[in-house]
């Protein structure tokens, strides 16, 4: 099954000079988690709801004063917006994360949700889920 019919497509993104608070604010306007942070176009990180918590709330740190590029994680998961589901769900197993960024010639089209592919394809989305838990655990 094509990747592209599980993708979100009016995706909101941050770019790295925008603040924690920025973020945070489109994030609970549009209720998300998390935001490609790209740079005309092309994503340069992540920065998710638990990026805030962890990395500037636990911290005492000053959302308006806090730069996402600070607080981001700069290895984002990406696949071509082209791929089949099964492709995208490789990566997100390969890589241990529930979301993946949609790519269009280097450019951000789309994002994607374990949660997204769970609606259609339950049982891949719950070989993913058990592998996250898996190694979650192995890391605490």
């Amino acid at each position: 099954m094509e990747f592209f019919r599980f993708l979100t497509r009016d995706v909101h993104t941050v770019a790295p000079s925008d603040t924690v608070r920025d973020a945070a604010r489109l994030m609970a306007m549009f209720d998300i988690g998390a935001l490609p942070v790209t740079v005309r176009g092309r994503p340069v990180g992540m920065i998710t709801d638990r990026d805030v918590a962890t990395r500037v709330v636990a911290l005492d740190r000053t959302p308006s004063e806090v730069r996402v590029e600070e607080v981001m994680t700069q290895d984002v998961a990406g696949v071509c917006d082209l791929e089949e589901v099964d492709e995208a769900l490789r990566t997100m197993r390969r890589r241990g994360v529930r979301r993946i960024v949609a790519l269009g010639d280097g450019y951000v089209t789309g994002i994607c949700t374990i949660e997204d592919i769970a609606r259609r394809e339950p049982a891949e989305a719950g070989r993913v889920l058990r592998r996250l838990a898996i190694a979650r655990g192995r890391s605490r």
